[in-house]
């Protein structure tokens, strides 16, 4: 089984649609991150759908903005493109302020990458689109995959 990480991708990807580096340059400069943020929305839309269209069964990593939509257009379209698939959203914790605490301190995230993630944590398009949701505070590399993969057999396994 092949894994792959969208964020690895994401730029090739984005150039097949029009990603113009020169005009997030401008919007960086004049408006701000957030305008940044808004204008990749529609080419992280159509990297989910290349990418889960082409590879089948595949992991597929989608990073944390890649899985969170403001516009619920965008929305219904990547859950269009999970459907028949088996989505795991992994967090820390079950406590939002838990989960961003610990994922800073983990990530050294730098404080003016801050209230990207917080957002991506309080948005509900993670929760929309997981099938499952796994939490990892205290649990090793192993057990993580352990109840990942539980949850997968489950589902997949007729029941007798």
């Amino acid at each position: 089984m092949l894994q792959i990480s969208i964020d690895a991708l994401r730029y090739d990807l984005y150039k097949e649609i029009g990603y113009d580096e020169n005009f997030v340059s401008f919007l960086s400069k004049n408006f701000g991150f957030w305008s940044v943020y808004l204008y990749w929305k529609e080419f992280e839309c159509y990297s989910v759908e290349k990418i889960i269209e082409n590879n089948k069964n595949s992991v597929i990593d989608l990073g944390a903005g890649h899985s969170v939509y403001e516009n619920k257009n965008h929305l219904n379209r990547i859950k269009n493109s999970l459907k028949g698939h088996i989505v795991i959203l992994l967090l820390p914790s079950k406590d939002i302020n838990e989960s961003f605490e610990i994922l800073c301190n983990r990530l050294e995230i730098k404080r003016n990458e801050k209230d990207i993630n917080l957002h991506f944590l309080m948005n509900t398009s993670n929760k929309e689109l997981a099938d499952f949701t796994v939490y990892t505070k205290n649990k090793t590399p192993n057990e993580t995959c352990e109840e990942i993969t539980s949850f997968i057999k489950n589902i997949l396994e007729p029941k007798h």
